[in-house]
């Protein structure tokens, strides 16, 4: 996947912990990458309705919640992140899909 730059797709604007998990505001490349165009119209058509993230634990511990063992992650460095065919927990989605951004970075 990194190898063929078309696949870096756009960038995120803001990233925020929810209740629900990674909330994301992101813009993609659409005006000048038909990859992302492609990803983009798969989005808006709800084909394509998981995401996944890649991230760094810089602070987390053992916990327990609700009775349960975990590992708490307490801060993360956050990677990446984009649409995905099946993500990991199967639980993340886009809430909506604008019309295609312009934005050329």
């Amino acid at each position: 996947m990194y190898a063929d730059p078309n696949n870096h797709t756009g960038e995120v604007g803001e990233a925020n912990e929810t209740g629900d998990g990674l909330w994301i505001k992101a813009s993609l490349d659409v005006a000048d990458n038909p990859t992302t165009a492609r990803v983009h119209q798969l989005l808006r058509k709800r084909r394509v309705t998981q995401f996944s993230f890649s991230h760094a634990v810089l602070d987390g511990a053992p916990a327990k919640a609700d009775g349960d063992y975990v590992f708490e992650l307490r801060k993360l460095q956050l990677y990446e992140v984009g649409p995905t065919l099946i993500g990991a927990s199967r639980q993340p989605s886009p809430s909506t899909s604008k019309p295609a951004a312009t934005s050329s970075r």
